[in-house]
Protein backbone atom coordinates (compact mmCIF):
# COMPACT_ATOMS: atom_id res chain seq x y z
CA UNK A 1 0.00 0.00 0.00
CA UNK A 2 1.50 3.72 -0.96
CA UNK A 3 -0.44 6.59 0.76
CA UNK A 4 0.52 10.07 -1.33
CA UNK A 5 0.29 13.75 -0.24
CA UNK A 6 0.44 16.94 -2.68
CA UNK A 7 2.04 19.04 0.24
CA UNK A 8 5.56 18.49 0.93
CA UNK A 9 6.19 16.93 4.38
CA UNK A 10 7.24 20.09 5.93
CA UNK A 11 3.70 21.65 4.98
CA UNK A 12 1.33 19.31 6.76
CA UNK A 13 -0.81 19.74 9.37
CA UNK A 14 0.26 18.29 12.44
CA UNK A 15 -2.92 15.36 12.68
CA UNK A 16 -1.89 14.63 9.35
CA UNK A 17 1.55 13.84 9.97
CA UNK A 18 0.16 12.00 12.96
CA UNK A 19 -1.76 9.70 10.37
CA UNK A 20 1.50 9.42 8.23
CA UNK A 21 3.82 8.01 11.28
CA UNK A 22 0.71 5.49 12.29
CA UNK A 23 0.69 3.90 8.42
CA UNK A 24 4.43 3.92 8.51
CA UNK A 25 4.35 1.84 11.64
CA UNK A 26 2.03 -0.37 10.13
CA UNK A 27 3.76 -1.06 6.70
CA UNK A 28 2.68 1.93 4.45
CA UNK A 29 5.04 3.65 1.95
CA UNK A 30 4.18 7.41 2.08
CA UNK A 31 5.22 9.55 -0.32
CA UNK A 32 5.10 14.04 -0.31
CA UNK A 33 4.68 16.35 -2.30
CA UNK A 34 2.90 14.01 -5.38
CA UNK A 35 1.38 15.33 -7.61
CA UNK A 36 -1.63 13.89 -9.39
CA UNK A 37 -1.16 14.87 -12.75
CA UNK A 38 2.33 13.53 -12.97
CA UNK A 39 2.62 10.38 -10.64
CA UNK A 40 5.37 9.03 -12.54
CA UNK A 41 7.46 11.52 -11.31
CA UNK A 42 7.09 10.06 -7.69
CA UNK A 43 5.88 6.10 -8.91
CA UNK A 44 8.51 6.06 -12.05
CA UNK A 45 7.40 2.75 -13.46
CA UNK A 46 5.51 1.15 -10.87
CA UNK A 47 2.19 -0.49 -11.20
CA UNK A 48 -1.10 -0.86 -9.13
CA UNK A 49 -3.86 -3.28 -9.12
CA UNK A 50 -6.00 0.05 -7.84
CA UNK A 51 -5.81 3.55 -7.15
CA UNK A 52 -7.89 5.67 -5.08
CA UNK A 53 -7.77 9.35 -5.75
CA UNK A 54 -9.68 12.11 -3.12
CA UNK A 55 -10.21 14.54 -5.74
CA UNK A 56 -9.62 18.19 -4.00
CA UNK A 57 -12.23 19.99 -5.62
CA UNK A 58 -10.65 23.78 -7.03
CA UNK A 59 -13.87 25.91 -6.04
CA UNK A 60 -13.16 27.50 -9.63
CA UNK A 61 -15.27 28.09 -12.32
CA UNK A 62 -12.54 29.83 -14.21
CA UNK A 63 -12.14 28.29 -17.59
CA UNK A 64 -9.01 26.84 -18.52
CA UNK A 65 -7.92 25.25 -22.18
CA UNK A 66 -11.78 25.54 -22.73
CA UNK A 67 -13.19 23.92 -19.62
CA UNK A 68 -13.02 24.58 -15.68
CA UNK A 69 -9.91 23.23 -13.51
CA UNK A 70 -12.02 20.34 -12.27
CA UNK A 71 -12.16 18.93 -15.61
CA UNK A 72 -8.70 19.59 -16.88
CA UNK A 73 -7.72 18.05 -12.77
CA UNK A 74 -9.58 15.06 -13.29
CA UNK A 75 -8.52 14.49 -16.87
CA UNK A 76 -4.67 15.05 -16.35
CA UNK A 77 -4.75 13.09 -13.19
CA UNK A 78 -6.72 9.64 -15.07
CA UNK A 79 -4.57 9.87 -18.19
CA UNK A 80 -1.19 9.76 -15.73
CA UNK A 81 -3.13 7.30 -13.68
CA UNK A 82 -3.40 5.11 -16.60
CA UNK A 83 0.44 4.58 -16.53
CA UNK A 84 0.33 2.98 -13.16
CA UNK A 85 -1.99 0.56 -13.68
CA UNK A 86 -1.67 -3.18 -13.69
CA UNK A 87 -3.66 -4.79 -16.88
CA UNK A 88 -6.69 -5.63 -14.45
CA UNK A 89 -6.21 -2.08 -12.73
CA UNK A 90 -9.04 0.30 -11.77
CA UNK A 91 -9.03 3.65 -10.61
CA UNK A 92 -11.56 4.45 -7.66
Amino acid sequence: LTAATYEPANELSLDTQDNAKILKSRGVTILHGVDATQLSAALGTRKFDAIVFQFPNTASRESIEGTTANHVLVRDFLLSATRHLSLSGRVF
